[in-house]
């Protein structure tokens, strides 16, 4: 009997492991998803900005 309740508490408990880890990657990916369009977006817009600046820079210090 103790036998029987230490193995169904040890895959009970590889279950939940599992299942724990499936859905945290579930979460993570339905997490990062939406996410990922916007952070490549405000890169994308980081980076022009940058660019206009330095080009802003460069038209200020040279002589017309």
């Amino acid at each position: 009997m103790m036998n029987y309740i230490l193995y169904n508490h040890a895959n009970s408990c590889a279950y939940l492991c599992i299942s724990m880890l499936v859905l945290h990657n579930l979460m993570y990916v339905s997490f990062l998803y939406p996410i990922a369009p916007v952070l490549t977006l405000i890169s994308n817009l980081d980076s022009y900005t940058s660019d206009d600046r330095q080009k802003i820079r460069i038209a200020a210090i040279e002589p017309k």
